[in-house]
């Protein structure tokens, strides 16, 4: 999904608008996995499956990065389309 709405964004002309709709739902799916992977850490660190909550941890700042760079992207696409 990420993929299609970053290339309909690279493609699209000043006249074109981006669906806002979809951006908003990658974002909120990203924003999602970001929660999860941080409930998973903390689940882990209390078990105390060391290995396991420094994976999630570092997966949790993955979808946070990601999450950040799509909205730069979102900005500019955004940006584009103004005169």
């Amino acid at each position: 999904m990420v993929q299609q709405v970053a290339a309909s964004a690279q493609e699209a002309s000043a006249a074109e608008r981006i669906d806002a709709a979809a951006f908003r739902e990658v974002d909120d799916r990203l924003c999602r996995l970001a929660e999860d992977s941080g409930e998973l850490a903390r689940a882990a660190q209390d078990e105390e499956f060391l290995d396991l909550g420094t994976q999630a941890e570092s997966l949790r700042l993955q979808f946070l990065s990601a999450r950040n760079k799509f909205r730069h992207l979102e900005r500019r696409a955004g940006s584009a389309g103004e005169p």
